[in-house]
């Protein structure tokens, strides 16, 4: 196989595999910036938000679990979603400008 022939099979395999693993480096990103975000929230709002979001539970089983009533869990909820929008947003904006 000449150098050539090489070179173009090294970069179809490149092409095959780098949107698989920049994919992977993405979610990896995006995981670690949320795991990031999760902390910074009060414990109850992270609780709530963990439940409901991430563990798929409804409001009322959240309530349950939390000993806590609905409309409290949909307010922790929504208090926690809209912190970390904005913390999710600066991170990002950090990374822009020092980009």
């Amino acid at each position: 196989m000449s150098e050539h022939e090489r070179d173009a099979a090294h970069h179809r395999q490149q092409q095959s595999v780098s949107p698989d693993a920049e994919e992977n480096a993405i979610r990896a990103q995006q995981r670690s910036m949320l795991m990031c975000a999760l902390r910074t929230l009060p414990e109850k709002e992270r609780a709530a938000l963990v439940l409901r979001d991430l563990e798929g539970l409804t409001t009322e089983e959240v309530a349950r679990v939390l000993r806590s009533r609905p409309v409290t869990v949909r307010s922790q909820i929504s208090s926690a979603r809209a912190k970390l929008k904005i913390h999710c947003a600066r991170l990002l904006d950090k990374g822009g400008r020092s980009a």
